[in-house]
């Protein structure tokens, strides 16, 4: 998502992103219109303070998809390094106090926004994976899990995290169990940054689904200028090399 440069990461010092949205945006509306696979055209958003931003661009630009994400936490990115996140925590007081305002955040997030798809719901965890959760953390993610199943949100089923330091899918085991219990849906992402990460890990990825049980993927489809939310079982879903 384009934003302002006290959101930057350290590599994007300098470019300006809202130029980069804009040729990306009719790039991909002019793919959309001849290309016979099934292209949603949208954004992952960075939930951001005062939210001026987001809204100045859903007035430019009409997304199909909007994946509601948090990579900051008081300007700080907490997926970048271990330093920039030791800086956070350190601000706040603790761990402890960097997951529950993360969490606050991303439901601030969900309440404003109600994404079709919540991103890498535990990002925060990234580089504190063995951490435990404490009542007051685990209060705040079943709210957010209930808020999600309150909209019929769907949550990615994130691969991205095998190639991160804690080997595993968003969201870790703990918080999927939860999800699972409570019903939510799930879609598959590979949170590919080229060409050369897309469909990263699906198969441990399909592997993980059938290990826990989930019976249904779901996924955004566009037909007819709209989106609607289809499904397919998950003994049906496999890797074409």
């Amino acid at each position: 998502m384009p934003r302002k440069e006290e959101h930057f990461y350290p590599e994007e010092a300098g470019k300006d992103l809202f130029k980069m949205y804009d040729d990306f945006y009719k790039e991909a509306r002019e793919i959309q219109k001849n290309c016979p696979i099934n292209i949603l055209v949208g954004m992952e958003i960075e939930w951001l303070p005062s939210g001026d931003e987001l809204e100045k661009l859903k007035l430019k630009y009409e997304f199909d998809l909007l994946v509601g994400s948090v990579h900051h936490v008081d300007t700080v990115p907490i997926d970048f390094n271990l330093e920039y996140l030791i800086k956070i925590e350190t601000r706040l007081g603790g761990t402890e106090q960097l997951f529950i305002r993360y969490f606050d955040i991303q439901y601030e997030m969900l309440v404003n926004v109600k994404p079709l798809v919540v991103g890498h719901f535990d990002l925060i965890r990234m580089y504190r994976h063995d951490f435990p959760l404490s009542q007051a953390v685990w209060e705040r993610i079943n709210r957010n899990i209930d808020f999600i199943k309150s909209y019929d949100g769907l949550v990615e089923l994130n691969s991205r995290g095998w190639k991160k330091p804690f080997q595993s899918a968003y969201p870790i085991n703990d918080i999927l169990l939860v999800m699972i219990s409570k019903g939510i849906k799930f879609t598959l992402s590979d949170d590919s940054h080229g060409p050369d990460d897309v469909g990263l890990y699906y198969d441990q990825l399909i592997a993980l689904i059938r290990e826990f049980g989930i019976e249904k993927i779901h996924y955004p489809y566009r037909t007819n200028g709209r989106v609607e939310v289809r499904e397919i079982l998950s003994c049906d879903l496999k890797i074409n090399n």
